[in-house]
């Protein structure tokens, strides 16, 4: 049995995985009787470089020189990018006043990334069904591909390679599910729910039952999200014409494995490649494990497609790189098919806390010294290594029928408390629709579905999926998960891990980083039965990191960030801080600042939990899905204690202006929340026979 393991140092006990919990339990061998499980793999290209497909042409118009899309303007400086208006004070644009500095080079401000709300309504235009969602926003906006997304905003020059929607489709003649890897930063769980409509609009043939779609989260890609434009807070990142088009493209993928399907056996391996992640947060946990899967045509025995899955940030590139990548990805996913002949899908798993290839000596498969340093050339080796890891697993892995596949969706709205992102949120950066008054929490005839709110609510909602196929379980977790609420090995304590450069480095105990939260459960225990786990992060929506709520502290001050709506806790005042890097025993605590919530990490452990087959909610046996632990209140969000002394409190609202720009400023990072209103939170969805429509890390 393959089970999911941390890659500790020696001088740290090694996690043990404890079989205590009646899950999942695994198909019987197939029989005869059995139905067929066919399988297909459709891949199509998002790269906005170069000319696009003729449908799309009015919407894009490649630079003469570069060939990066945008709309049309007149380079005036020829330097290949759009300049925008320069801005030296941040003050203005959080009163909404227009930005000073240079005038913007000319462009055609295109309507239809401007026609709609942005959520709820389309513009005018559309692609065979697919919608452009324009937002007000950018009316008078020049709207663009800007690249680096999770660094920084920065000008794309073109691409280095092809960023993808690589599809499967699953069919066992009762239940189809398509999963998809999509080499952007993240995607919000709202486009998810427009392609769940927009696949049935294209291809009402097509029965689809889940719609599965995980963010490798390259940060070699375009602003998918909104937080990396080129005037960071005021300009939003996203181009809404592209976004329709990325959706486009994965509804095209998804028909062309389904039109692919073909009767499949499986071979499910896992691999181990600890070398290529720093865990640049203690504790020191990272997952290594490549878990594996190889279809094969039952007929012929030829290979159909190969699925990895590897819990590091697609990053490897850093954040200068001026060219369109998926990153290491690329290659590892280039690897296997020039092996095998066949597709290969990239699934990234649980990246938060931070893991990172930056800084990390590499080896390449032929022994080439690669060291620290960035290049094309040591990316293109990390990516290998994956593949080979994979592919080495997989050569003696035994040939198995697969069975009957099964797919279970949980719709869940929480708090929000977050406020930096909340007000971003609000000033149209996210273009997500919030709720007010949800109940996610215990048995389903206690919930409750809240009211749509706008963009000011003070809830969140998003989605997880459980797809179980033979032996392997699916997992998609909405964002960046840390490895402890995966496998385990949660505390500050005493510690020594590998250095990235050589040697050893030690994490001394932090008892003043515990807030007394209890535990989440963990992941990998949660589901015994399941001999290969795939964890799908950023699956169905990308919140910011997973944390847990022992190690979650956020500064945050009194009040609430928007203007007042009439829902409880949101007051007219100042943008309180949300922003600003709590520290303990010298350790930063980044990930916070673009987390959704500090109630985020039980909530996503707990649901998993449930599509387990039990019911966490109150539960003795799991602390940490009690009502309270998923609510918002203080545990560990700071409202004093900021860096430096003094209190909140005593702030004039120019003091609490001044530091809220410079925490934005200091942490142009990840994304974050979420979304929709199509699915009600009410239950557990079982997928059966109807359509499923219905900044910079601190390295």
């Amino acid at each position: 049995m393959s089970r999911r393991r941390s890659f500790l140092p020696i001088a740290v006990a090694t996690l043990a995985i404890a079989l205590v919990l009646p899950l999942l339990s695994v198909a019987a061998p197939a029989t005869a009787e059995d139905p067929v499980v066919r399988v297909g793999f459709g891949v199509r290209a998002i790269t906005p470089v170069g000319e696009p497909p003729a449908e799309w042409a009015q919407f894009f118009t490649p630079h003469p020189e570069t060939g990066v899309w945008g709309e049309p303007y007149v380079d005036l400086d020829e330097d290949g990018c759009y300049s925008g208006a320069t801005n030296e004070d941040a003050a203005p644009l959080l009163d909404g006043d227009p930005p000073t500095g240079a005038a913007p080079e000319p462009f055609v401000d295109q309507p239809w990334n401007s026609a709609g709300d942005g959520v709820q309504e389309p513009g005018p235009w559309s692609v065979r069904g697919v919608d452009i969602y324009g937002d007000p926003d950018s009316t008078g906006k020049w709207d663009g591909v800007w690249g680096n997304a999770g660094f920084g905003a920065i000008c794309a020059l073109g691409a280095n390679d092809d960023t993808l929607a690589s599809a499967m489709v699953v069919d066992d003649g009762e239940t189809t599910v398509a999963m998809v890897s999509l080499d952007v930063v993240g995607l919000f769980n709202i486009e998810v729910q427009r392609m769940r409509r927009e696949l049935v609009a294209r291809y009402p043939d097509m029965d689809i039952d889940e719609l599965v779609v995980s963010s490798t989260h390259t940060h070699e890609g375009v602003d998918t999200m909104g937080y990396w434009g080129q005037l960071f807070l005021n300009t939003d990142g996203k181009f809404p014409a592209y976004q329709a088009f990325i959706r486009s493209q994965i509804i095209d993928s998804v028909r062309e494995a389904w039109e692919g399907r073909v009767a499949a056996e499986v071979k499910w391996a896992s691999g181990a490649q600890p070398m290529g992640i720093r865990d640049s947060r203690p504790p020191f946990v990272v997952d290594g494990e490549v878990p594996s899967g190889q279809f094969l045509d039952a007929d012929t025995g030829e290979v159909i497609g190969t699925i990895v899955n590897w819990s590091n940030h697609p990053e490897a590139q850093g954040s200068n790189n001026p060219y369109v990548s998926s990153d290491f990805p690329h290659w590892t996913r280039e690897y296997l098919t020039d092996r095998t002949g066949a597709p290969a899908i990239f699934f990234t798993g649980a990246v938060g806390g931070l893991q990172t290839p930056l800084g990390v000596n590499i080896t390449g498969p032929d022994g080439t010294e690669y060291g620290s340093r960035v290049s094309w050339e040591r990316t293109q080796a990390i990516g290998e290594l994956v593949a080979i890891s994979a592919l080495e697993a997989l050569e003696d892995a035994p040939v198995e029928t697969l069975p009957t596949i099964d797919a279970q969706r949980r719709v869940f709205t929480f708090d929000a408390d977050n406020n930096v992102l909340r007000a971003l949120s609000f000033r149209g950066v996210f273009d997500l629709p919030t709720f007010v008054g949800a109940e996610s929490w215990g048995a389903p005839e206690d919930r409750t579905d809240g009211v749509y709110a706008d963009s000011f609510g003070p809830q969140n909602q998003t989605e997880m999926v459980r797809v179980t196929i033979g032996d392997a379980v699916f997992l998609t977790v909405p964002g960046e998960l840390s490895p402890e609420i995966e496998l385990g090995g949660y505390g500050r304590v005493d510690q020594t891990f590998p250095h990235w450069n050589g040697g050893e480095g030690t994490y001394d105990a932090c008892p003043e980083a515990d807030t007394g939260r209890p535990h989440e459960p963990v992941i990998s225990d949660t589901y015994p039965d399941a001999e290969h786990l795939f964890v799908l992060g950023l699956g169905q929506d990308e919140l910011g990191y997973i944390i847990p709520g022992y190690d979650f502290h956020l500064i945050n001050a009194p009040g609430d960030p928007i203007a007042d709506a009439g829902f409880p806790g949101v007051g007219p005042r100042l943008i309180p801080l949300g922003g600003l890097e709590y520290e303990s025993c010298g350790e930063g605590h980044y990930e916070e600042t673009v987390s959704v919530s500090s109630t985020f990490a039980p909530w996503v452990a707990c649901v998993a939990v449930e599509l387990s087959g039990i019911q966490p909610w109150g539960h003795d046996d799991y602390p940490a899905c009690s009502h309270a632990n998923t609510h918002t209140n203080p545990y560990g969000v700071r409202t004093d204690d900021l860096p430096g002394g003094g209190s909140m409190a005593g702030f004039t609202e120019a003091e609490a202006r001044e530091r809220l720009i410079e925490a934005i400023e200091a942490s142009h990072g990840h994304s974050h929340l979420p979304e929709a209103h199509v699915v009600s939170p009410d239950a557990v969805v079982e997928t059966g026979h109807t359509h499923a429509d219905g900044v910079s890390h601190d390295h």
